[in-house]
């Protein structure tokens, strides 16, 4: 579930207002479904009628220029940012947005530490704050000890933006076992350089949310791709007790419990895999109870109150 949906009741809940949220329809692939939403957004500002406009991701900031007497909150998700800028002569191009546009905001919300700490640091002028990612520790918790089917899992779209090569070249070096939970424009592609490279990965497809626990349950640990970073989906794994290898820790209360891809590397993902595969029970049990602990401090009630504290203040100002 993304963090529109997650947020929504709440914020309708503290302010009583009707947040409408406007989704891609396609699912075509990742161009069209934001030039579908972009459209969406497009059409409903020029309808007016609307006292502010809370965007997820500054794609959508150019937009805001039209709006006028309304506050413009966006916020800023880590996958995004970092799929953005993995691509070079698309991140210089939103930079230019960005320098452009953020004078115009009334708050940017950041969802990871890291990008809260750059932000804050090339835009003094902007408020920024810094709320991150929470999970439904009700509907993500461990399940019954017992064998794993997977030595590692992997959640989220199956596409090429995701860069999911270095994880599937990993399983294969490993010899070890891994499912894929999503489905994607690239399912087929990558499906097919599994088979090349030898990779012994479960395909699952899309996966209803009630589903999605029993299932990261059937692994060993959890793995995040290059591109992202701060994601729910580390959260989601740590939630379950399932140690994480990842290229960012989301936030510096969790560093000691995320194993660091920093380049995002088949042997830095390997390695990882390798570790969790090695352990003992009993250390395996230590370290589950440790991600599952530090996980308790990112419920999805304590963030949103955080979210709407921080939207609050500029709606009061």
């Amino acid at each position: 579930m993304s963090r529109p949906m997650r947020m929504k009741p709440f914020l309708e809940k503290r302010f009583g207002y009707e947040f409408l949220h406007i989704h891609p329809s396609t699912h075509v692939n990742y161009y069209v479904d934001y030039g579908t939403t972009f459209a969406k957004l497009a059409v409903r500002i020029a309808r007016g009628g609307y006292d502010g406009v809370l965007v997820w991701n500054y794609y959508y900031v150019p937009v805001l220029a039209a709006l006028e007497r309304t506050k413009r909150i966006v916020d800023v998700t880590d996958v995004e940012r970092s799929i953005t800028h993995a691509r070079r002569l698309k991140g210089a191009a939103v930079d230019v947005v960005e320098r452009r546009m953020m004078s115009r905001m009334d708050l940017l919300i950041c969802a990871d530490h890291s990008n809260y700490l750059d932000y804050s640091q090339r835009f003094k002028e902007v408020r920024v704050s810094y709320v991150p990612n929470g999970v439904d520790l009700e509907a993500f918790k461990p399940g019954d000890h017992g064998p794993k089917e997977y030595d590692s899992c992997y959640l989220g779209k199956v596409e090429k933006q995701y860069r999911l090569e270095p994880l599937i070249k990993a399983v294969a070096e490993t010899g070890t076992r891994s499912l894929f939970i999503g489905r994607g424009s690239d399912s087929a592609y990558y499906e097919d350089l599994a088979r090349k490279e030898g990779a012994s990965i479960t395909f699952h497809g899309y996966a209803e949310y009630q589903d999605v626990p029993k299932l990261l349950n059937s692994a060993r640990m959890g793995l995040v791709p290059p591109v992202m970073s701060g994601t729910l989906k580390l959260l989601e794994y740590m939630a379950c007790g399932l140690p994480v290898a990842s290229p960012g820790k989301l936030d510096p209360s969790i560093q000691d419990a995320v194993m660091a891809i920093p380049q995002g590397t088949p042997e830095e993902y390997a390695g990882a895999i390798q570790r969790v595969a090695d352990m003992t029970e009993e250390e395996y049990q230590r370290t589950a109870e440790k991600c599952r602990g530090m996980a308790l401090g990112f419920s999805i009630e304590s963030v949103a109150e955080r979210y709407c504290d921080a939207i609050e203040e500029v709606l009061g100002g």
